[in-house]
């Protein structure tokens, strides 16, 4: 997933279903979509960034680290 504000709250609802989540900032995504931003390309890109081995990735916050950081 593409770490933006409501990265964490999506995440945390999709760790309670059982998945893994990945997060990756988007300045680090963008050098991989490679045309018009629209959702299906944002998505493309994001799935190609995801798996190069050297992206660095976030951490999921929870709602008392969320909190004090605001």
């Amino acid at each position: 997933m593409e770490g933006c504000g409501r990265f964490h709250h999506w995440a945390r609802l999709a760790q309670k279903h059982g998945h893994t989540v990945k997060g990756m900032s988007p300045k680090h995504a963008k050098p991989f979509i490679s045309q018009q931003k629209t959702d299906a390309n944002d998505a493309i890109g994001i799935a190609i960034a995801s798996s190069q081995i050297s992206m660095p990735l976030c951490q999921v916050k929870t709602v008392e680290q969320q909190s004090l950081q605001s």
